[in-house]
């Protein structure tokens, strides 16, 4: 068993374990915080546009 298998192992032991890391993720240096925003808005409204269209179309009656 190599170092690489072990150190897996131990971390689907504690994945089993429901163990979750607690520290936030690094942000680029160069981050458009009003960028992000604005892409985080457009994206939110095609994807419940996207969604009401779909559920409206599973939702019909067939002939069957």
């Amino acid at each position: 068993m190599t170092v690489q298998e072990r150190v897996q192992r131990g971390w689907d032991y504690l994945r089993s374990l429901e163990f979750r890391l607690r520290i936030p993720r690094p942000e680029h240096d160069l981050t458009d915080l009003e960028v992000q925003e604005a892409w985080k808005k457009t994206a939110i409204a095609s994807q419940t546009n996207s969604t009401a269209v779909s559920i409206s179309s599973s939702r019909s009656v067939g002939n069957g």
